[in-house]
């Protein structure tokens, strides 16, 4: 099947969640594929047991492969829920259940954001800046959009009792960043991925937020984020 995600042409086999998932982003493009995507279900549920079932293996290596892929087009995937507001995004990337989500939930509910994606978008260096696009990887809540918005600032939270926004230089971000991206390449998909990497760090605004568990931390992060940018 035909897909268009992060402004390129997808071929992807897909069935079961990453089908659904998909569906949005379901386009009619001519011409050569920029990336084809075979995951295997059942093969890798054989390989991998761990996954539990043939539909997450798919949906899990797809997504991967996507990654992969991305790497050759100026761009990589973050583990990270995308927000956007006022025509710009931002990202809020930490381990699970830190809070990413909630804290992109406050953001719809208390602003008037638009999730991009709540799990896994794309990034992509194009025309001299970054955009963050929404991609069918997710999660499990399956929030994306099929749009893309100019990449403002990446956060990277943590829980704390009391709200605080600190910058980051990029070698102090670079390690959080790798934690939440690609691994396993190899040494010449690491080394584009490094490379990827470094523009970013050096192009984007980084942070480090401590966030209460409530309301007053998105808040919070809104006002340090846009009065600082």
């Amino acid at each position: 099947m035909k897909y268009r995600i992060a402004e390129l042409n997808i071929d992807l086999t897909a069935s079961g969640r990453t089908a659904v998932q998909a569906e949005p982003y379901r386009y009619d493009w001519t011409g050569e594929a920029d990336m084809t995507i075979r995951a295997d279900g059942e093969k890798l549920l054989a390989e991998v047991p761990a996954l539990e079932t043939a539909d997450m293996a798919e949906y899990m290596a797809s997504g991967e492969y996507f990654a992969l892929g991305l790497l050759h087009f100026d761009g990589m995937m973050l583990h990270a829920s995308a927000v956007e507001l006022d025509g710009e995004c931002v990202c809020f990337s930490a381990p699970p259940g830190v809070g990413k989500s909630t804290m992109t939930e406050r953001w719809e509910r208390l602003f008037g954001a638009a999730v991009l994606n709540d799990d896994k978008p794309a990034l992509r260096h194009m025309d001299g800046k970054w955009i963050a696009f929404g991609t069918p990887w997710s999660g499990k809540h399956d929030k994306s959009r099929t749009a893309g918005a100019p990449l403002r600032a990446i956060c990277f939270l943590f829980r704390g009792e009391e709200n605080a926004v600190e910058s980051l230089t990029p070698g102090e971000a670079l390690p959080l960043f790798l934690s939440q991206t690609l691994f396993r390449l190899r040494r010449q998909d690491l080394e584009r991925l490094l490379e990827l990497t470094d523009c970013l760090l050096q192009e984007v605004s980084l942070y480090r937020v401590t966030c209460r568990n409530d309301d007053s931390a998105a808040e919070f992060t809104r006002k340090a984020l846009f009065d600082a940018l």
